[in-house]
């Protein structure tokens, strides 16, 4: 039996090398899915070695407003443009706002929050744009409901400082819930990890364990760091 010891930790160089890929993705739309697959076979790292780096950075700094953990890629002007309206046609089409991000990000929590804060910091701040979107899709044929007037019913029992305030809240809640089954996923992954090296260990026979016993250890050490570290 081979025994593949943990590589060490990440350099400098391929830490850049993963924030290219997730610069690139968040321009071109990719999921970050993609560049866990990509990044982890230039890398010679598996994908889901590439995903719980991405996603330890992104705990770690839960305590600074859970910012992505590698440097944000603002939206163009086309690209606002271009959600706002896919978004008001999923509305049309009597989609949630969730499910019309969600369909977005092709199951990718981060870029779906990503894109549901970007659509109520329009509805907040650019009614202008929602007014343009509107116009542009009714020309197409398209009638949709001005989401506009949602939110002004719901100013009724509320001011919208604390209408928005209220979302974040949720926003921060709904990252919380997502982080915490990421992190179980992770634990039960370790967990299984070091159970199946264990069971093939023991399947060895008396001169066999002898001979990889040392192997053996060192790797049983690594994954429990890594079930440590997603446990923490």
């Amino acid at each position: 039996m081979t025994v593949h010891v943990a590589r060490a930790g990440w350099s400098e160089a391929e830490k850049a090398m993963l924030a290219d890929a997730v610069k690139k993705a968040d321009e071109s739309g990719a999921s970050l899915r993609s560049v866990f697959e990509e990044t982890g076979e230039r890398l010679n790292r598996k994908p889901n070695s590439v995903r719980n780096f991405y996603y330890l950075q992104l705990r770690n700094q839960e305590g600074a407003g859970m910012q992505r953990a590698i440097p944000f890629i603002t939206f163009t002007e086309e690209e606002v443009h271009n959600l706002v309206k896919r978004i008001l046609l999923g509305k049309s089409r009597g989609q949630s706002v969730r499910a019309c991000v969600m369909e977005m990000a092709d199951g990718d929590k981060a870029a779906m929050l990503r894109y549901q804060n970007k659509y109520r910091a329009v509805l907040k701040k650019k009614p202008e744009m929602i007014a343009d979107v509107l116009q542009e899709l009714a020309e197409e044929g398209c009638i949709c409901p001005n989401p506009l007037d949602d939110l002004q019913q719901r100013d009724g029992q509320r001011n919208e400082k604390d209408y928005f305030r209220h979302l974040q809240a949720l926003d921060r809640m709904k990252v919380q819930q997502d982080m915490m089954r990421i992190q179980l996923e992770d634990m039960q992954l370790a967990a299984r990890s070091i159970l199946l090296l264990c069971k093939d260990f023991l399947a060895l026979l008396p001169e066999e364990k002898q001979g990889n016993l040392e192997a053996f250890c060192q790797e049983l050490a690594c994954r429990l760091t890594v079930l440590e570290n997603a446990a923490n």
